[in-house]
């Protein structure tokens, strides 16, 4: 559902893997003024050196969102060398739902991350969970439905 509203950032950056790449229309039709960096098989180790290109969206009028974690887990200090890189943004930090061994660890970092004043955390794993529907076979990728309520979960929390 989505909330009314609009989105307060003159900038926005979003990074991530393939699942960046399923929700791109959606997200370019709900977000003004943003910038999509999705790539297959991404991880959030390549992401630390990929930041220093963007830090023209690290200020307070930018927001940044991070969508990391399908593909493979990160340390806590890999996530926060990356939180770093965007300190003065307002990131948006999505959870991840992958049927992986590292998914629990994965969203265990993330939580933790959210004690940053400079943090919110987009709970994607609570909204996904009995919602197979969202998922496209491969239980990974998101159906039109899934990418729609992914972008609304995000945008919803983005508004003021």
């Amino acid at each position: 559902m989505k909330k009314s509203g609009t989105i307060p950032y003159a900038q926005t950056l979003a990074i991530g893997d393939s699942i960046m790449i399923d929700i791109e229309s959606d997200l370019k039709d709900a977000v003004p003024n943003v910038t999509i960096d999705g790539l297959v098989g991404r991880q959030l180790r390549d992401t630390i050196p990929l930041a220093n290109s963007y830090q023209k969206f690290n200020n307070s009028s930018s927001a940044v969102i991070l969508e990391l974690g399908t593909n493979g887990p990160f340390t806590e200090d890999q996530l926060d060398k990356l939180l770093s890189r965007f300190n003065r943004a307002h990131i948006y930090l999505i959870n991840t739902r992958v049927p992986r061994n590292w998914e629990s660890e994965v969203n265990q970092y993330i939580e933790k991350a959210a004690s940053k004043d400079n943090v919110t955390v987009i709970d994607w794993h609570k909204q996904s969970l009995d919602n197979n529907h969202y998922f496209a076979k491969d239980g990974v990728h998101l159906t039109g439905r899934g990418s729609q309520t992914y972008v609304d979960l995000l945008t919803n929390k983005m508004k003021k």
